[in-house]
C-alpha cells in the first residue's frame, strides 16, 4: 500500500517494472483492509471482517494484459515486461480508473493510453448507473460487485471511501519502483460547481436583459449596457485578457488528462513559457543549457532506457518547476503519437544525463551556459568505498543488462573530489556517482545496495575546504539561483 490515499480529485502516478515475470505484478488501488470503509472484497460495499493479505485486493491491472478485481479477470491493455512503465490515472470525482503504457515492443518505443479499466469506482459509494458516462467508460467493467447486499445510494448508508495506490507481487525477486513522475489535482467540489452554475446563470440573465433593451430602444449607450454585467464578471474578464496578452501561458493536456475532456476535469496544465522559468526547470534536471519553448530536442533516453530509434520533441514550458515537452516525431510504426504519446509530459534528471537530450541547432537559449546545481557536483572530501564487496563500476547511469560492467573499486579506496564528475538519481531512484578510477576508467557507482538491508556502498567524506575557497562561493543551491545567473547572461 502507498502512504497516501485519495477520496476526491484526479491523480496520476507511474510504476516502473524493474524485474517481473508475465502475470506476476498487480498495479492499482484498494481500500485498506480493516479500515471503516474497507472490506475483503474487490470493492468495499459491505462490512466483511478484516481479511488476510493472501491475495490481490481492490481494482488493478496485471501485467499479462488483464484487469483484476474480486477474483475476476478481463482482457485489457498490453503485456508489460521488465523495463516498461505503467501509469495509473485515478479519477475519484467521476469514478474511473485508467492506465497508460510506456514500453518497448519489438524494439519500438510504444506510448499508449490503454483506456478506461474500471468505472463506477467512486469514493463516496455512488453509482452512475442510468446516468451514462458520455462514452468515457468505454464499456469497462463496473467497480461495483453487483451483489444485492452492496452499498447503493438508495439505501442511505453512504460512507467515504479512501483509495490507496497498491502494488501486488507474486514471485520472489519481483521488483518495481514508484516513479518520481506524478501529478495530482484536488478537482472541483460540488459546492464550487453549483456556484459556477449560478454565476453563469447570472451572466446569461444580464445578457438577456440587455438584448431586450436593445430592441426596445433604438439609441442605447453601449457603455451603459455593458455596465449592467456583473462587476466580478468584468474584473475576471480583464484578468484573463491581461493573462492572454502577456503571451506567457500555454494550456496543454498531459498523460493524466484522458481522452474525454468533457467527462472529466483531468490534469490539464497551464504552462509558464517565460525564459527564466524554463531555465530554472532545466537547472533542476541538470541540463548544461536552457531549453526554451519552441526548441526542438533529440530524445535518446526515456523512462530509464536508451532508445534504439531516437525521437524528436518540442519544448512547451514549465509547470511546478518541471520542464514539459510533447513528442512530435517517432521513427517507428507503432502510431504512439495518435494513441496518447502526443500528450505533454516532463523530463527527469535520469533522462537529462549526458547524451540523453540534445537540442537541435543553437536553440532559443543562445547556447548560454546554465550553471550546474551543487547537488549534481557536491563539494565533499571524497567518496570512501565502505561495502566489503567493493563498488561495481558500470558504463551507464541505469542498472540494466545493456549497461556494461567495466570493473570494481575495492573496499577502503577513497575517490578524491577531483575524480567525482557528477551525482545523479537514476530512473529507479538510486543515487549514482560518475567517477574516474584509474585502474578501471570512468563509470557509474551506486551509493548503496538495492534491496535487502540497503547497505551503504560509499560514504561521503566531509569537505576539508574552508569558506575562503573561491569554489565554495560558486555553489548554486536552488534552480532559481542557477537561472538568475543564466538570465543575466541571456539578456
Amino acid at each position: 500500500f502507498g502512504n497516501v490515499g485519495f477520496t476526491k480529485g484526479v491523480h496520476y502516478w507511474e510504476v516502473k517494472l524493474e524485474k517481473a515475470e508475465i502475470g506476476s505484478v498487480f498495479i492499482g488501488v484498494a481500500e485498506k483492509p480493516g479500515s471503516p470503509s474497507g472490506s475483503s472484497q474487490g470493492s468495499s460495499y459491505g462490512f466483511e471482517s478484516q481479511p488476510r493479505l493472501n491475495r490481490w485486493l481492490g481494482w488493478g491491472f496485471v501485467n499479462f494484459r488483464a484487469t483484476y478485481t474480486a477474483g475476476a479477470e478481463r482482457v485489457y491493455g498490453a503485456h508489460c515486461h521488465a523495463g516498461d512503465t505503467v501509469g495509473v490515472l485515478l479519477d475519484c470525482d467521476s469514478g474511473r480508473i485508467s492506465y497508460f503504457f510506456d514500453g518497448v515492443l519489438y524494439g519500438e518505443h510504444i506510448l499508449n493510453d490503454l483506456g478506461c479499466a474500471f468505472e463506477n469506482v467512486s469514493p463516496f459509494g455512488f453509482n452512475a448507473d442510468g446516468c451514462g458516462s458520455g462514452g468515457a467508460g468505454q464499456g469497462a467493467p463496473s467497480g461495483v460487485d453487483g451483489g444485492r447486499s452492496g452499498r447503493y445510494p438508495s439505501n442511505g448508508a453512504v460512507r467515504p471511501r479512501a483509495l490507496w495506490p497498491v502494488i501486488g507481487l507474486r514471485h520472489p525477486g519481483d521488483r518495481v519502483t514508484m516513479s518520481s513522475k506524478w501529478m495530482t489535482s484536488h478537482g472541483v467540489d460540488g459546492i464550487t460547481v453549483l456556484r459556477n452554475a449560478l454565476a453563469v446563470d447570472e451572466v446569461f440573465c444580464n445578457y438577456e436583459g440587455n438584448r431586450h433593451a436593445l430592441y426596445r430602444t433604438k439609441h442605447v449607450d453601449t457603455a451603459e449596457s455593458n455596465a449592467k454585467l456583473p462587476k466580478w464578471f468584468i474584473e475576471d474578464s480583464f484578468f484573463e485578457y491581461n493573462r492572454w496578452k502577456s503571451d506567457k501561458w500555454l494550456r496543454s493536456s498531459t498523460r493524466g488528462s484522458g481522452p474525454y475532456k468533457l467527462s472529466s476535469y483531468g490534469l490539464d496544465v497551464d504552462l509558464d513559457t517565460s525564459p527564466f522559468a524554463c531555465a530554472a526547470a532545466c537547472a533542476a534536471i541538470g541540463l548544461p543549457t536552457a531549453f526554451l519553448p519552441g526548441d526542438l530536442v533529440d530524445v535518446k533516453r526515456s523512462a530509464g532506457r536508451i532508445l534504439e530509434l531516437q525521437e524528436k520533441a518540442l519544448v512547451l514550458g514549465t509547470y511546478q518547476g518541471r520542464l514539459f515537452y510533447r513528442l512530435i516525431s517517432q521513427k517507428s510504426e507503432g502510431g504512439s503519437l495518435m494513441e496518447g504519446g502526443g500528450r505533454a509530459w516532463f523530463w527527469d534528471e535520469s533522462e537529462a544525463v549526458e547524451g540523453g537530450l540534445h537540442i537541435i541547432g543553437n536553440g532559443r537559449g543562445l547556447s548560454v551556459e546554465l550553471p550546474k546545481l551543487s547537488r549534481f557536483k557536491p563539494v565533499t572530501g571524497g567518496l570512501k568505498i565502505v561495502y566489503q564487496g567493493g563498488a561495481v563500476v558500470r558504463s551507464d547511469l541505469e542498472i540494466f543488462d545493456g549497461s556494461e560492467n567495466i570493473g570494481k573499486i575495492p573496499h577502503g579506496i577513497v575517490i578524491p573530489p577531483d575524480n567525482i564528475i557528477e551525482r545523479r538519481l537514476n530512473s529507479c531512484g538510486v543515487v549514482r556517482y560518475l567517477v574516474d578510477y584509474e585502474p578501471v576508467g570512468r563509470g557509474w557507482i551506486s551509493s548503496r545496495i538495492r534491496g535487502g538491508k540497503e547497505e551503504l556502498i560509499v560514504e561521503t567524506l566531509p569537505s576539508s575546504s574552508n569558506g575562503d575557497d573561491p569554489l565554495s562561493q560558486l555553489l548554486y543551491a536552488t534552480p532559481e539561483d542557477s537561472a538568475t545567473v543564466w538570465y543575466k547572461n541571456y539578456l
